[in-house]
């Protein structure tokens, strides 16, 4: 596979980061001369079909040459971006046998996208493969209805979930009756029986609340809805950090249908028929955005402890896609150099370089702060890391300042990426790294890059950052809503 090699030179460059060339104007340049249509086409569960148009070069006898040309660069990485995007265990790549071949065997159980290929397995619990087709018009997107949100009937427990505390918030017809905050640190606790039981403590203090307030009834629990970060098919875990200490007995016996089991164990504690849904913390944020003012065609992307993201289509639903924003990719620069330059951009799960966790979360901040000099005392965890560079930057502190300048520009950049694959009208920005002083140079900072860089797409979307009283409880809520 041929590196890189298009000389795009970036108006706006990330100060702490010169090799940075976004995917979204790569792609662009790249396929701007290419005259091979390719249909790329992704089934997940439920014959859902997603499919996004691109163009090659050249699609010739040899595999050889193909393999080693940068259309099979460019072809992987938009196979990349958007199975993490749409989610699958079937790729079908259409109008270019190569392609097809080349795709299959970077995805083979041991290609180089072999870990891509095993979550993809886990995920949807079917063998993964990649099938070829020869027209383009061989396939067409297909799928059930999105799922409709935000209804105010009734009353529903919302529950956000997250690496560090547990929010939680009831609603009885649209009003809000209850909301706190649990601290906890799950990552770390291998015993499954005390996740379960520290996540079951706080929907009972919720209903308990309820069940005393004047807006409700004794079982009255219509709905619980949980926002947190993972990958969930059917209610039913199937990727989550927060339980990475568990062992995997305990994953499987215990954590993969934790949620539908605690809501079975409350209804029948209570007497209650709540319904179950569960919805990854994307989706989630990109609902939030939309809240107040009733907004659709919303992408959401959450920067914290890593970068999550979600979207809502143009009817305010919720579309089942995967939206694993920490693994697409973002960054092509970093593979026109020698790679072994830029190990601080690996994913430490995938293995792979470029994708958005490095880029878009408290990892990015520690990481670029490390390079602009900034020492952390021993012991402090992530957190305690970006809180002192949010502190240095309140403070003026030059090093930080550029942390949060750089983290902005490859937020603008990133957008812009976001935009060719998803096409949306509004995008929200939260998280703990978009918020504090740092997060006011950020904003700052992507608001004047895409001015600059991109004033034609940002003529089209808004770029919004939820108010406040969203921010802490704003996830929690829309969830609630689900």
């Amino acid at each position: 596979m041929k590196r890189p090699d298009l000389n795009i030179r970036l108006k706006n460059v990330p100060e702490l980061d010169p090799h940075f060339v976004p995917l979204g104007l790569y792609t662009d340049e790249f396929t701007k001369d290419a005259g091979v249509p390719v249909r790329l086409a992704f089934e997940r569960e439920n014959g859902n079909i997603a499919v996004f148009d691109t163009f090659i070069h050249e699609n010739g006898p040899s595999y050889d040459a193909f393999a080693a040309s940068e259309d099979a660069f460019c072809i992987e990485r938009t196979v990349k971006f958007m199975l993490w995007s749409a989610g699958a265990f079937r790729i079908y790549v259409c109008g270019s046998e190569n392609a097809a071949k080349y795709i299959s065997g970077i995805y083979s159980e041991n290609g180089a996208r072999s870990f891509d290929r095993k979550t993809m397995e886990r995920i949807y619990e079917r063998p993964f493969e990649t099938v070829y087709l020869p027209r383009c018009g061989d396939i067409e997107p297909s799928g059930g209805a999105p799922e409709r949100v935000k209804s105010t009937c009734g009353v529903r427990i919302g529950m956000d979930i997250g690496c560090s505390n547990i929010k939680v918030c009831a609603v009885s017809d649209g009003k809000t009756v209850f909301m706190k905050t649990y601290p906890w640190n799950p990552s770390e606790t291998a015993c499954a029986d005390m996740i379960i039981e520290r996540i079951a403590d706080s929907l009972n203090e919720a209903a308990g609340a309820l069940k005393g307030s004047a807006h409700s009834t004794d079982h009255a629990v219509d709905k619980i809805s949980v926002s947190t970060a993972g990958v969930f098919v059917n209610g039913r875990t199937r990727i989550s950090s927060l339980f990475r200490s568990v062992p995997p007995h305990d994953l499987e016996r215990r954590i993969y249908s934790i949620y539908p089991d605690i809501c079975d164990a409350f209804n029948r504690k209570t007497g209650c028929r709540a319904v179950l849904s569960v919805i990854n913390d994307g989706d989630a944020a990109a609902l939030c955005a939309g809240l107040p003012d009733g907004l659709t065609d919303v992408l959401g992307i959450s920067m914290g402890t890593s970068e999550a993201g979600g979207y809502v289509d143009g009817n305010g639903n919720v579309t089942g896609m995967l939206n694993e924003f920490a693994f697409m990719p973002l960054d092509v620069g970093i593979f026109r150099e020698n790679g072994g330059l830029f190990e601080d951009k690996r994913d430490e799960w995938s293995k792979d370089l470029g994708c958005g966790v490095r880029y878009l979360s408290s990892e990015a901040v520690v990481r670029l702060a490390e390079k602009a000099g900034i020492a952390f005392e021993s012991g402090f965890s992530l957190q305690d890391k970006v809180i002192e560079v949010q502190k240095l930057a309140g403070a003026g502190d030059r090093r930080a300042e550029a942390v949060f300048e750089t983290v902005g520009c490859y937020l603008a950049h990133s957008v812009y990426t976001y935009y060719r694959f998803y096409g949306m009208k509004h995008i929200a920005v939260m998280g703990g790294v978009s918020a504090g002083p740092g997060g006011d140079i950020l904003l700052r900072k992507c608001r004047n890059v895409l001015a600059d860089e991109y004033a034609d797409m940002y003529g089209d979307i808004d770029l919004i950052v939820p108010p406040e009283d969203m921010k802490t409880y704003g996830q929690c809520l829309a969830a609630a809503l689900y």
